[in-house]
């Protein structure tokens, strides 16, 4: 399990506890998740406490799961918290105030909930049955290009009314199938596209914090995820992936002496690219323009 989905786990768990006790430790690892998954890198660092944000109690943790490949924290609090809570917490429009009751009335599985709604045990609100709907209907299962393109395209052309934007992932890659929708917007202001997603009139749901939001529209979520104006570029390229295809990149980079992630491009710690568009790193790196959906692990 990799290091940000162990703290990611633990967030949601804590959340689920809806101790008052954890408000502070919450804050840290909702944070700390938010943190790695702008900057992967911190992963890297010999002391992670460099980066605001990220404390001595963290940065232990992170040393620990590198070491151990588990997390003594963690492995305690599902002894306490059953985990198999979050798999219910992936159903739209169920959140973690609602599974705190389910857990303390012994709802503790997807099964047990079928039971409790089939009973009449558990009554869901009209967005929760929707959600729960979509999560039965999907469960396993990824879409259909086709499909995906239906359903995240309304909502790509409404954030073009204001916003730089495009599809990330498997989606911008066009293939068969896809598993989630990503859309990547540009903008400096978060809050301004948290504003205009929520006057979205199918919108039913709308969560998350500074630069990721989880959209949901007709039972589906959808991964938003804001990009400042000067990683335009660098972004469109990482999170369209493949992973394959961005390691071969940062192989082709280091050879030239080039440091290349998500935030942009750099030489001898100078930023040179990133904020223009895709192709910029193509140049920079001296080798034709792969299309999205020509990308795979050669370049």
């Amino acid at each position: 399990m990799k290091i940000i989905e162990i703290f990611n786990n633990i967030s949601k768990l804590l959340q689920i506890r809806k101790s008052a006790s954890d408000k502070f430790r919450l804050a840290a690892y909702s944070r700390t998740v938010a943190l790695l998954n702008e900057t992967p890198d911190i992963l890297d660092m010999d002391d992670p406490t460099e980066i605001r944000g990220i404390g001595k109690s963290i940065a232990e943790k992170i040393q620990e799961i590198k070491a151990t490949g588990k997390c003594e924290f963690y492995e305690n609090l599902k002894k306490e918290i059953p985990e198999s809570l979050l798999e219910i917490l992936k159903i739209n429009n169920i959140g973690p105030v609602t599974i705190n009751g389910f857990w303390k009335s012994g709802i503790v599985t997807i099964e047990d909930l079928d039971k409790a709604i089939e009973n009449g045990k558990v009554i869901l609100t009209s967005g929760q049955v929707e959600g729960y709907k979509a999560y039965k209907q999907n469960k396993g299962s990824r879409m259909l290009l086709n499909e995906a393109i239906k359903i995240g395209t309304p909502i790509l052309n409404y954030l073009k009314k204001k916003f730089k934007t495009d599809f990330g992932g498997s989606l911008r890659r066009k293939k068969e199938t896809v598993k989630d929708i990503d859309i990547l917007v540009c903008s400096n202001n978060p809050d301004e596209v948290f504003k205009h997603l929520s006057n979205y009139k199918d919108g039913s749901g709308l969560e998350g914090q500074k630069r990721m939001l989880h959209f949901f529209s007709n039972g589906i979520r959808i991964d938003v995820l804001i990009v400042p104006e000067d990683e335009w570029g660098a972004a469109l390229n990482h999170f369209t992936g493949p992973k394959d295809h961005n390691i071969a990149i940062r192989a082709r980079a280091i050879k030239l002496g080039i440091k290349v992630n998500e935030k942009g491009y750099w030489v001898d710690g100078k930023k040179i690219g990133g904020d223009k568009n895709e192709k910029e790193l193509y140049d920079i790196l001296k080798i034709k323009y792969v299309e999205p959906e020509n990308r795979d692990g050669v370049i």
